[in-house]
């Protein structure tokens, strides 16, 4: 069912947008593990105190009295009488745990951002098809396709864009010169509303809307623009 709703989007736009999804992750497997492997943090050793020898203070440990026993031992160490196996099995156990724990974490994370896609890909679906024309600036290029949804009330109608449209559906559209976009950015700083439009075959909605745009750059370097807001539509009959 998700599947058919989701193909009246352009393909190629899904996955464009899923592919720049996908790269703000912040976790890789080969970072989780490398997570996972790395020994955890252990506190510095204190400084160790002063003592009195027959030249003053002096730091460093003190050295052992004559009286003192002899060295201890291994079995008296506690750990030195435990068999090599026991060793390695406990270092293993070590290195599991951390790897689990660090997997554990790292999913969670990946669950919640893949949550947060399938959200974005169902509004993105849900949305329409609009583009967004202005005046002065009648060509193909100069049109900025969006995914957008209405809501209408007594307060009149609120436009909200979901996306600026990418993908081969809208190739060619979208794109600026620098003489182009000063002639975009006094016309709306000026107050000249846009047009937004709705089409579908021969049947046409068209309203006249004061857009908030923002600005990047494509990979030629040319002007385009990433994000757009409809701070205001304003209806005919007004």
């Amino acid at each position: 069912m998700a599947r058919e709703v989701r193909i009246t989007v352009d393909d190629d736009e899904v996955f464009e947008r899923m592919k720049r999804r996908k790269q703000e992750l912040d976790l890789s497997w080969e970072e989780v593990l490398h997570r996972g492997l790395r020994p955890p943090e252990t506190p510095p050793e204190p400084d160790p105190e002063p003592f009195w020898n027959e030249g003053g203070w002096s730091s460093g440990h003190s050295p052992r009295p004559d009286h003192s026993p002899g060295p201890q031992h291994p079995s008296a160490s506690g750990r030195e009488d435990e068999p090599l196996g026991d060793v390695v099995d406990e270092f293993r156990r070590q290195v599991k745990d951390q790897v689990t724990n660090s997997l554990r974490a790292s999913m969670q994370g990946m669950q919640e951002a893949n949550e947060e896609l399938e959200r974005e890909m169902g509004a993105l679906a849900e949305a329409e098809d609009a583009t967004l024309t202005f005046s002065g600036l009648d060509d193909p290029e100069h049109t900025v396709p969006l995914r957008v949804n209405q809501r209408t009330s007594r307060a009149g109608l609120e436009v909200d864009v979901v996306a600026v449209r990418q993908g081969k559906g809208v190739r060619g559209a979208n794109q600026f010169d620098r003489s182009a976009r000063q002639q975009l950015n006094t016309s709306l700083a000026r107050g000249e509303p846009a047009t937004l439009r709705f089409e579908d075959g021969s049947d046409a909605e068209t309203y006249r809307v004061y857009p908030v745009l923002s600005w990047g750059k494509d990979d030629g370097g040319q002007p385009t623009v990433t994000d757009v807001e409809i701070d205001e539509v304003v209806l005919d009959d007004e």
